[in-house]
């Protein structure tokens, strides 16, 4: 007689089911640690996200971990966090791991137990999750990938994505989907006509999607999509499992717990080589999705992934024996290095560059008459289309994290707009047949849309540049030696009013300030840095055309190429913060030191990692700081609510005595990384700073 577990959707409840017979449930804590069952699924949570337009209605998915980065979702899932459904468009998702507890609840059928979802609320379980891209979507093996954001793998660690069929016979542990009965479970493998499926036997009732995983450890080997609880115990599904040879080179990113392999021990020992190799599997995924589902090409893309992943070793003339004397491992670093970037750089140069918006060359149809027939909305989709092709030039250009937050969500935005505005499709051959009511509604729809989608891709060019702004290469050379310089200053604060003007100016463009570089040097605000001699000249001649600056000019790091680890761009939040730490006191006093317009509410969101200014020149912030009942005296506060508990708590320790030690000491922990209050009892008596915003 063969035993069957059925793991429910809370991740924590198991069931034990002989033939026949499945109304007894336990508890995975309850199993020791050494059970397949608890220690394969620790990485397996809720998927919890909410729509825009009832912000109370939330829906829930199963999620697994499966990189630093990734989390996968069944098919259904990902093209809900896509296109929206009935109840509107995803706008926030987070994904709830680390649950213990279960609740089990009787429904009216006699007999039969069902589990309700249950996820954790703890802060350090709860990980945001990416809705503005599909990271990739799958529907012939049913599943997507979406990004996750604070490493979850670091605490819960990653499910394998098992690269071998399921064996005839073998046992599986199955995960239902949101409290659905359980009874007369049996596991009865049959290898299916095509190498990507398997079926198996269980009048489970299931109308979720379900993760199924071996038995032995493994990792995920399918996803259940169908079930039939009318069936007899004989009830066949379908199971769309992601171990075919098409996904074997999508999950090909190092396991890091165990590494096995001499590559896979340099990669993991490593934090650029980590960092380059998550960064290839993000590119592999942007490639394969670039190319239609039903194309030969994908089998084309995985054999080359294959063949590249074998050539390292032999590239970087790793030894046989797995034994590296000191020179040989500096040796194959500097060889990994390149070769990575190279192979991301060749992954991105092959996708095609999705359509722009709405183009008004000929608008035959009836959204781009709207759109191009208002004033407002053409100078909006102006805006967008010109922010697309800056993002398709840094994505050609290798710069892959823009592939996950622009390719993928900007395609889907456009395919969507005419639902989620009701411009009716039925009306495009006639569009002048059309009421004015529905007209003026999708207009005011339209312009909401484009201005948040603006908003969205602002935000997302601001944490990096497509033309390699902050993003210092892995090894300097001649062709990555240029910066375009819009202009230099002598002084940081001069610089940063400066900067401030042209964001005001040119809102849509992204900038950074870089420090002197050596004696003799001045502080320097580009439009491009880290680049090639053509494109920074490209680029000054641009800036000089639309007015942006006359005497921009193009720079270049010495030819010894020797450029300190500390010399970075000083963005914003940094230098708000070192301000704060150097005694700013005033709206005024931090307006001297950082050229920036900051008010006590804009501090605490700056620290916490949001907006550090209003944008604004010092005479267009009166009237802002008049209708906020503020001066330019008015001091700056920090609350201890707003930093993290235990980093305050740590620094009053130390500095208990000494009030600029204190804030030297928390705010260097914030410009480690640490920007936003984790947990922490707020209820605990606060410690005002008196500080600068």
């Amino acid at each position: 007689m063969k035993l069957f577990r059925v793991l429910q959707m809370s991740f924590a409840a198991l069931a034990v089911c002989w033939t026949g017979l499945c109304n007894a449930a336990g508890y995975v804590f309850e199993l020791p640690n050494s059970d397949p069952i608890r220690s394969s699924t620790r990485a397996l949570g809720a998927l919890k996200f909410s729509y825009d337009i009832n912000p109370k209605m939330t829906s829930t998915c199963p999620a697994v971990v499966i990189s630093q980065q990734h989390i996968l979702v069944d098919y259904v899932c990902a093209s809900i966090i896509e296109n929206g459904d009935a109840f509107g468009r995803a706008v926030s998702a987070t994904l709830h791991l680390g649950v213990e507890d279960y609740s089990i609840f009787t429904r009216p059928t006699p007999g039969i137990r069902s589990g309700v979802i249950s996820v954790s609320e703890k802060k350090e379980h709860l990980f945001a999750v990416n809705v503005t891209a599909v990271v990739e979507k799958n529907e012939k093996h049913k599943f997507g990938i979406l990004e996750v954001y604070g490493n979850p793998a670091a605490t819960f660690g990653i499910i394998p994505v098992s690269s071998r069929p399921v064996r005839v016979g073998e046992e599986l542990s199955l995960i239902t989907g949101f409290g659905s009965p359980i009874h007369d479970c049996k596991a009865d493998m049959a290898s299916g006509s095509q190498p990507y499926r398997f079926s198996y036997h269980c009048d489970v009732a299931m109308k979720d999607a379900s993760f199924i995983f071996a038995k032995d450890g493994s990792g995920l080997v399918g996803i259940h999509m169908t079930g039939d609880s009318e069936s007899a115990a004989t009830s066949q599904a379908i199971i769309e499992a992601p171990h075919t040879t098409y996904t074997r080179a999508t999950f090909a990113a190092f396991k890091c717990k165990q590494p096995a392999a001499l590559i896979e021990r340099i990669v993991c020992s490593d934090d650029q080589l980590r960092e380059l190799d998550s960064r290839m599997t993000t590119a592999y995924f942007a490639r394969v999705k670039s190319i239609p589902t039903n194309s030969s090409q994908r089998g084309t893309v995985l054999q080359e992934q294959d063949a590249w992943l074998v050539s390292r070793t032999k590239q970087c003339r790793l030894p046989d024996d797995g034994k590296l004397t000191v020179e040989d491992s500096l040796r194959a670093r500097h060889c990994l290095l390149n070769i990575y970037t190279s192979r991301i750089q060749t992954l991105y140069a092959a996708i095609d560059a999705p359509s722009p918006s709405v183009s008004c060359v000929n608008p035959n149809y009836l959204l781009a008459r709207i759109v191009c027939g208002d004033s407002a909305l053409k100078e909006l989709n102006g805006k967008l289309n010109a922010l697309h092709w800056r993002f398709v030039e840094g994505i050609r250009r290798g710069e892959d994290r823009f592939y996950p937050s622009f390719v993928t969500a900007h395609s889907s935005w456009v395919r969507s707009l005419r639902a989620r505005c009701r411009v009716d499709l039925n009306r495009d051959s006639s569009f002048n047949d059309t009421s004015i009511d529905a007209t003026l509604y999708a207009r005011n729809c339209l312009v909401r849309e484009y201005k948040d989608r603006i908003a969205r891709l602002t935000a997302n060019s601001s944490s990096g540049s497509i033309d390699r702004l902050d993003d210092r290469p892995a090894a300097i050379t001649e062709n990555t030696s240029y910066f375009a310089v819009v202009k230099a200053f002598g002084s940081s604060a001069d610089a940063q009013t400066y900067l401030n003007q042209l964001m005001t100016k040119f809102p849509f463009q992204r900038f950074s300030l870089f420090p002197p570089h050596s004696m003799g040097q001045q502080w320097m605000i580009v439009l491009a840095s880290y680049t090639d001699s053509n494109r920074a000249t490209e680029i000054v001649d641009e800036a000089r055309k639309n007015g942006m600056a006359s005497d921009a000019y193009v720079w270049k790091i010495p030819a010894s190429f020797n450029v300190p680890d500390n010399w970075v761009a000083q963005d914003i939040h940094r230098t708000i913060l070192r301000c704060l730490v150097d005694g700013a006191q005033t709206i005024m006093q931090m307006y001297s030191c950082s050229g920036s317009v900051v008010t006590p509410g804009i501090l605490l969101t700056c620290i916490k990692g949001g907006t550090c200014e209003l944008n604004a020149t010092s005479l267009g912030a009166n009237e802002t700081l008049r209708s906020q009942k503020l001066t330019w005296s008015s001091p700056l506060v920090v609350t201890r609510d707003s930093l993290d508990l235990k980093i305050v708590n740590d620094c009053l320790a130390t500095h208990s005595k000494d009030e600029r030690g204190f804030k030297a000491c928390a705010v260097g922990a914030l410009l480690k990384g640490n920007s936003a209050s984790k947990c922490g009892d707020t209820s605990r008596s606060q410690k005002t700073l008196r500080t600068v915003s």
